[in-house]
């Protein structure tokens, strides 16, 4: 059987890149409820325009 043998630096890598990828999330999350912000706006001014024709 194998172990994966990692050193101390390895493990810093890891939870750097396990940080970054939790920010990552958060960045994503934070486009999504922008996205679904502006797709709101869009239905608004959809409907307002609608009700001008």
């Amino acid at each position: 059987m194998m172990y994966l043998q990692l050193s101390e630096s390895d493990t810093d890598v890891l939870s750097d890149v396990l940080a970054d990828s939790e920010s990552l999330t958060d960045v994503l999350n934070d486009v999504d409820a922008l996205s679904e912000s502006l797709t709101e706006v869009l239905n608004d001014v959809l409907a307002d325009s609608e009700i001008a024709h």
